[in-house]
């Protein structure tokens, strides 16, 4: 005699059919959250970021981003053999589908001189950053970008800094230009903000406050508008952490305004690292303004 399922669960007294059918998930809510604006940011620059939305707790707006995030992953259907490929289809995909919300990056070390900038959801590297000596001036450093994971991509821009009697010159769209020429920073003490000028239209002049640990990048809609967040950028600390553990890595947050910039943003927040990091007593020597 053959005993099926249904009559094993009714003599254990368990319903079969009821276990057997899915059970629904709860909803994740949809939570919006409004990055600092260009006065607050001006006005306090140590204020943290705050949700403009009400509902949602921590957790549930950190699996809203990421799962945003994780939708600008390529498809594996569409991957090329090519890796360098692939890093051009990622760029593309990620600035169509910028609209989603911003983006992160992680600055990873690949080498004893040179790191990536890498899309944290896949661990894909879109950038490779390399410092080079000036081999005439041994004491003047050449960092250069280039699209993928190695030199052998497409050289984005370059800029030459250090103790040298030649000025400090930025390589940027076939241009080169004096760093201190597109680089400046405010002497007002109500607006302590470095300025990046590439071009002459103002509406894609950005502006970098570095006032509290997040840095964070701004730029102006339309002429004489008010300033938009593109970037946010957290350098890595320059003490230790107390419990001895690592460092987080560096990031850098592109917003939805601010991925048709993306590499002007990357290449003004490495030159003012380089200065910001620079010893005081060492300016002088430098072959850029102070």
């Amino acid at each position: 005699m053959i005993i099926t399922e249904s009559e094993w669960g009714h003599a254990a007294g368990v319903d079969v059919e009821t276990q057997n059918q899915p059970q629904p998930g709860p909803s994740t809510p949809t939570v919006n959250v409004e990055p600092p604006s260009y006065s607050d940011a001006v006005g306090n620059s140590s204020r943290s970021r705050r949700p403009s939305g009400r509902g949602g707790n921590r957790s549930d707006r950190r699996d809203a981003s990421t799962s945003r995030r994780r939708s600008a992953v390529p498809s594996s259907s569409r991957l090329s053999p090519n890796p360098r490929e692939n890093t051009s289809a990622t760029l593309r995909e990620l600035r169509n589908t910028a609209a989603q919300g911003a983006i992160n990056y992680t600055f990873v070390q690949s080498s004893y001189n040179s790191m990536l900038l890498a899309y944290e959801p896949a661990s894909l590297p879109l950038y490779h950053i390399s410092v080079h000596m000036n081999c005439f001036v041994p004491s003047s450093y050449i960092t250069k970008i280039h699209e993928g994971d190695s030199e052998t991509g497409t050289l984005i821009g370059q800029f030459e800094m250090g103790i040298s009697v030649k000025k400090s010159t930025v390589t940027f769209e076939g241009k080169e230009k004096l760093t201190d020429a597109v680089l400046s920073k405010s002497r007002n003490r109500s607006d302590r903000m470095w300025e990046w000028r590439w071009s002459n239209d103002e509406s894609l002049h950005l502006s970098w406050t570095y006032d509290s640990p997040v840095k964070h990048c701004y730029r102006r809609t339309t002429k004489g508008g008010e300033r938009v967040i593109v970037a946010s950028h957290t350098p890595p600390p320059l003490t230790p952490r107390v419990d001895g553990r690592p460092s987080s890595p560096a990031t850098l947050k592109v917003y939805p305004d601010g991925q048709s910039l993306i590499e002007q943003i990357l290449i003004s927040a490495l030159i003012i690292e380089r200065k910001r990091l620079t010893p005081s007593p060492a300016l002088t020597l430098m072959s850029w303004s102070v």
